[in-house]
């Protein structure tokens, strides 16, 4: 019976360790996607209590209008391989 259960134990062990493995293959595929320059160009905010009553507005942005309706440039941000980054907002 001893001897079931260490084997159970260890095959339990061994496929968490795999599946750990994978989420990290995962996560790493995903950091090096990320890396290099990103502009938000476009924006949808969806405020379900607008001015503290019960009617909803949407506000939309998209990358022909976004300098005049954000009173900025598009945001740009940068992804390093060293997991830092940084985001620029200038008008």
């Amino acid at each position: 019976m001893k001897s079931k259960s260490l084997l159970y134990f260890i095959t339990l062990v061994f496929f968490i360790s795999c599946h750990s493995e994978t989420k990290k293959s995962e996560n790493e595929e995903l950091r090096s996607k990320i890396i290099g320059e990103w502009r938000s160009v476009s924006m949808t905010l969806n405020m379900n209590s607008f001015r503290n009553s019960d009617s909803s507005k949407v506000f939309e942005v998209s990358e022909a209008n976004w300098e005049s309706r954000m009173n900025i440039r598009p945001i740009r941000t940068i992804f390093r391989n060293n997991h830092t980054y940084n985001t620029e907002h200038w008008n």
